[in-house]
């Protein structure tokens, strides 16, 4: 569902965009093939690429996964801020559980540069489900090099206390 909603997504944010799948690939430097692999939900992009296509097209995470609809209701900002974050957690955990069925790898040429900065050579970068993962938790959370099941424990207690705050002053 997520993996089939981000590949609409990224194909639509393109097009509004006014870009070609070439285009967009040398924006987020990537290969043309990788762009029609996301398109087509084959694979998924790795964080970075997220990032980038998340500021290449003005969106959140939310908008990138799935397009909010705005009820025509008036919601308070805490209510606001309340369901993003309820959204937000449900999203990047559902994330983090596609990528670690899906046991899909990423892979990649990434340049080396010499001193000038010209690249002398590609080096191969195979990134596994797990590390996908992790990486996406750990942007979540902005941690670095913790087992899964922990990054998703803190995840939760950050979301919640978020939430506690929040709700607080009620």
């Amino acid at each position: 569902m997520i993996k089939s909603n981000l590949a609409e997504n990224i194909k639509k944010y393109r097009k509004k965009e006014s870009l070609t799948q070439v285009e967009l690939a040398e924006k987020l430097d990537i290969s043309k093939h990788s762009v029609i692999s996301y398109e087509k939900g084959m694979t998924f992009p790795s964080s970075d690429i997220l990032e980038k296509m998340m500021d290449l097209f003005g969106v959140t995470p939310n908008e990138l996964f799935f397009p909010m609809n705005i009820r025509n209701k008036e919601i308070t900002d805490k209510e606001a801020k309340i369901r993003e974050l309820e959204v937000y957690r449900e999203n990047v955990l559902n994330t983090v559980k596609e990528i670690e069925e899906s046991a899909s790898y990423i892979e990649y040429e990434q340049p080396v540069f010499d001193q000038e900065g010209n690249i002398v050579e590609y080096r191969d970068i195979v990134i596994s489900s797990a590390e996908q993962a992790r990486g996406v938790l750990m942007d979540a959370i902005d941690l670095k090099n913790l087992d899964t099941d922990f990054l998703i424990e803190i995840f939760n207690m950050k979301i919640y206390e978020e939430l506690k705050n929040l709700t607080e002053f009620d």
